[in-house]
């Protein structure tokens, strides 16, 4: 496939060349335009094709695999088994840390379909129980996304109520309610240094593992499932 600036550099020409007929029409009375507006736009100034590599792009990592969606469930339906054994058991309710962010990281990272540092950066207070957009109210997650667009941006992606559940149950377990400015993912509830991007990166990874069959799966391919069924789905 052709690299991405090559076809940036191609729309541009045909963006170019479009405006060059519209002012041709426009001068001609066949259009109501300001041709004043398009006069700049002659044939003569339109940049020639030229190669991404001249342009200094180098090949981009065009590794899109991604987990099947039958792995990705059975992942999640796993982690959902090891909360239920845990919490029914005396010995383990008691010690139920990794078993509940293990299930709520993973839910979030399946159907956002965010980054890894967008994900380990969420605060307590990015987490809304009833956030409204539209008709619907429900939970969602506030991200902020600063890789691809302004920091400042806030994102809000509308969560399935389980999801919602999940987050709130470890919320409350890690007892971050009150705190808004606290990390989404503490270490434990005795430390609350938030459970960083290396920490996450290699639990989501093997968390995956068991269901790859044989492949290793990191969180940011969980990011092109999530593309991947969004194309399906539209």
């Amino acid at each position: 496939p052709e690299h991405p600036v090559a076809v940036m550099v191609s729309a541009f020409q045909r963006l170019a060349t479009e405006l060059c007929e519209l002012r041709k029409l426009a001068a001609a009375g066949a259009l109501s335009l300001d041709v004043t507006v398009l006069d700049a736009w002659r044939k003569a100034d339109i940049p020639v094709w030229v190669a991404a590599a001249e342009l200094g792009a180098l090949p981009a990592n065009t590794d899109r695999s991604a987990p099947s969606l039958a792995c990705a469930r059975k992942t999640l339906r796993m982690a959902q088994q090891t909360v239920v054994k845990r919490r029914d058991h005396p010995l383990t309710r008691r010690h139920m840390v990794r078993a509940l962010r293990d299930r709520a990281l993973l839910a979030v990272f399946m159907v956002t379909g965010a980054r890894l540092g967008a994900v380990t950066a969420l605060r307590r207070s990015d987490f809304v129980s009833d956030y409204r957009s539209g008709d619907h109210v429900g939970p969602a997650l506030l991200f902020r996304p600063g890789k691809t667009v302004h920091s400042g941006l806030v994102r809000a992606k509308v969560l399935p109520g389980q999801v919602g559940e999940w987050i709130q149950e470890w919320i409350d377990y890690v007892g971050i309610d009150d705190r808004p400015d606290a990390p989404l993912w503490p270490i434990s509830k005795t430390d609350p240094s938030p459970y960083g991007r290396t920490a996450a990166y290699a639990r989501v990874r093997d968390l995956l593992e068991p269901s790859a069959h044989g492949r290793t799966y990191s969180p940011h391919a969980l990011r092109h499932l999530c593309e991947k069924l969004a194309f399906q789905t539209g």
